[in-house]
């Protein structure tokens, strides 16, 4: 063949290879969905083998091959097969390894017999080879002999939409761990995309060798969500497998996660009917009537108790403060009286004296007045007396003044008595109004108020863990990234066995 026809039978070769590929259909892969059957697309060594094949008919001239073997070993027919496809106009090269024969436990001196004229190479090597073995046309034209399980797989070549599965191993670069250069969050498409290559590579093992492990077989990715899968038809059906185990563990995942979320929530609404039912009772408590607010009631119990205590204290030394002033004040109107009593005989002799000196000044007067004049001794002793009468009057007048305010302490006196009455009744009263109150009764109240206090902090804690729960699984169920941990704060602690939604 001329070098022009060689470039034209490529050329073929091409087309029919591009023609396949558009020939594709594309596999949607859902969770509930069988895939459809896929168009196989034509590979290199379909191509070669059929034009090997026509081209050895009709061209018996410059490709067919003769064949006389006669009890020929193996192992001796294939070095034979081997010069001939070598040889011009041919070219082709056999190759295989011998200790894949022997792992395979092939018997290289198993004896061939073949006459035959006008064969092409395919034709030649179905006749000389067992059963056991075959051969592989690789894209450079080299055919490798070998053990049918030794040798690479057809490579069939399929479209996957895998949309949905993308989107399920999406990994969002806002939960990604943070970092500039080598470390930096990747795209969450290119992420998805390649934790689903590397989950294909890890388990599909078994057919063709993943091109990342030195094999032929490919994963690409086209956009939107396409996958180009190149490998075995074995292989193909384990990354359907794969795929749709991936949704169906989603979904269920998924589901679960509703069902807990509708659990966490009948649970958190427990919790606040229970709290609502302890807000009515710490509302049911009361004081006299008066109804104790839920968050001031125990102040307000406790400060009317205080309050009333007080008050009987300040009442009791009121009283006694009366008590002692209506006292002493008694004491000093005895105190009066008696200097009253005495003012009361001064003013009688206050009127002798006052009468005495009176004769007194007559007779001082009568003696000055005398013709012939009295002794000047006797005028100066009357002169002195009279003085000293004068004196002895002036005193009791004062007194006489002093004993007019006994009515103004009198009056002090019953002011006070009715100021200690007061404060008794006062005393009275508010002693009264702590026995109503009963101040053990109260609190007996006071400390089951402090305990539906504590009970009601319990569940408010138990709202907030049920709270923080949901929003947790919300997020899982919307796919959004959980926020980074804020060591600032007290870590949310576990929730109560036995609760619901655990």
């Amino acid at each position: 063949m001329t070098t022009g026809a060689r470039i034209a039978v490529g050329a073929v070769l091409v087309l029919a290879m591009v023609g396949g590929v558009r020939g594709q259909e594309v596999i949607r892969i859902t969770a509930d969905d069988t895939p459809s059957l896929q168009y196989r697309i034509v590979t290199p060594r379909t191509i070669t083998r059929e034009k090997m094949d026509r081209s050895g008919t009709v061209d018996g001239q410059n490709w067919s091959i003769d064949l006389d073997l006669s009890e020929t070993p193996l192992v001796k027919a294939m070095e034979h097969l081997k010069e001939i496809a070598a040889a011009t106009p041919r070219g082709v090269t056999l190759v295989w390894d011998v200790q894949d024969m022997r792992d395979a436990s092939l018997n290289m001196d198993w004896p061939v017999t073949a006459q035959a004229k006008g064969l092409s190479l395919s034709q030649a090597l179905g006749l000389i080879l067992p059963p056991e073995m075959d051969f592989e046309v690789h894209e450079d034209g080299t055919v490798l002999l070998g053990p049918k399980n030794f040798l690479p797989h057809d490579l069939t070549l399929k479209i996957y939409d895998v949309g949905e599965v993308l989107s399920v191993l999406t990994v969002p670069a806002a939960a990604a761990p943070a970092g500039g250069g080598m470390f930096a969050a990747p795209e969450p498409a290119e992420n998805a995309q390649e934790r689903l290559r590397c989950l294909i590579e890890r388990t599909t093992m078994g057919g063709e060798p993943w091109e990342s492990m030195g094999g032929r077989a490919t994963i690409d990715f086209a956009s939107p969500g396409l996958m180009l899968v190149s490998n075995s038809d074995e292989v193909h059906n384990r990354v359907v497998s794969l795929c749709k185990g991936l949704l169906v563990v989603h979904q269920a995942r998924r589901a679960a996660l509703a069902r807990r979320l509708q659990a966490t929530e009948t649970a958190m609404e427990d919790l606040r009917a229970a709290r609502r039912k302890l807000s009515d009772e710490l509302r049911d408590v009361s004081l006299d009537g008066e109804p104790i607010g839920t968050d001031q009631g125990a102040d307000f119990l406790l400060s009317q108790i205080r309050d009333l205590r007080h008050a009987v204290s300040r009442a009791r030394m009121e009283m006694a403060t009366r008590a002692a002033d209506v006292e002493a004040r008694t004491q000093v109107l005895a105190e009066a009286r008696a200097e009253a009593q005495r003012r009361l005989d001064a003013d009688t002799l206050f009127g002798a004296t006052k009468r005495s000196l009176e004769r007194q000044r007559n007779a001082l007067a009568a003696m000055l007045n005398a013709d012939p004049p009295a002794d000047a001794n006797e005028i100066n002793g009357l002169r002195a007396k009279l003085d000293h009468e004068q004196s002895w009057l002036a005193m009791l007048e004062n007194q006489l003044g002093d004993a007019s305010r006994i009515g103004n302490m009198q009056n002090e006196i019953n002011a006070a008595k009715v100021r200690h009455a007061q404060a008794a009744a006062q005393l009275k009263e508010t002693e009264a109004a702590l026995e109503a109150m009963n101040p053990r009764h109260a609190f007996e109240r006071l400390d089951r108020v402090e305990e539906l206090r504590r009970q009601q902090g319990v569940l408010d804690r138990r709202i907030e863990e049920r709270q923080w729960l949901a929003d947790s699984i919300r997020r899982q169920l919307d796919g959004v990234p959980e926020p980074p941990c804020d060591f600032s704060v007290p870590v949310m602690p576990a929730p109560a066995p036995g609760d619901a939604g655990e």
